[in-house]
């Protein structure tokens, strides 16, 4: 009987493509977990101007004709990662906004709505940022 010690070649192949399989399954999630945390941290940076437009309203009783108005009022502190590509008032009746924002070096593109009835988020078309 021969004394056997080590492995052979096929049982370090098949532990190489395991490995391999595993790591490519990681490296997926890995990818749309990111994408999903940029779309939470875009969608929440447009609440909280959305909310900030909220509070312009109630003090002016009218909606921001701008993106600087808020920002340089003190009503919203603008972000490093969210570039926005579009700010519009309509002034109604009945008064809305339509908000797009764009997470800075990604695909995340979001557009926000706030007619009087309420807050509509949708994710909208995914290509380039802002610029």
């Amino acid at each position: 009987m021969r004394n056997r010690e080590g492995f052979t070649l096929m049982e370090l192949m098949i532990v190489t493509v395991i490995i391999g399989v595993l790591a490519s399954v990681a490296v997926a999630s890995y990818g749309k977990l990111r994408e999903r945390s940029k779309v939470a941290a875009t969608r929440a940076e447009l609440r909280n101007l959305l909310n900030a437009a909220e509070t312009y309203r109630s003090i002016t009783g009218l909606l921001p004709e701008t993106l600087d108005l808020l920002v340089n009022g003190g009503y919203h502190a603008s972000s490093d990662n969210v570039d926005y590509c579009e700010f519009t008032r309509n002034p109604g009746p009945p008064e809305d906004l339509r908000i797009e924002a764009a997470h800075r070096g990604s695909n995340v593109h979001l557009v926000a709505n706030y007619p009087s009835a309420g807050v509509n988020m949708t994710e909208g078309v995914y290509g380039a940022d802002c610029s």
